[in-house]
């Protein structure tokens, strides 16, 4: 994701309304919010003693062993055909 957005790739995807790529409701919600924002991607590579890298690793594993794991209320398939069009 880092480099589709520092190096410019999602806006030439965006610009070809995301032909042949995956994900490309995720893409149009995500671009309507970066637009709302200042925001600089840096790259980190996992598991390479970073701190706050190693962090989010611990927390996605416990989360997604849950087995009340919660669904996600902000996205639903349904509602990214009029993001396009806002």
């Amino acid at each position: 994701m880092a480099d589709s957005v520092e190096k410019g790739w999602v806006f030439q995807w965006e610009s070809k309304a995301f032909k042949k790529k995956k994900n490309k409701d995720l893409w149009i919600r995500f671009l309507k919010i970066y637009r709302q924002h200042k925001v600089r991607f840096v790259w980190i590579k996992g598991h390479s003693s970073n701190p706050e890298n190693e962090l989010c690793d611990r927390m996605a594993v416990e989360a997604y062993k849950k087995d009340d794991l919660a669904e996600d209320p902000g996205y639903g398939p349904e509602d990214n055909d009029d993001i396009l069009f806002e």
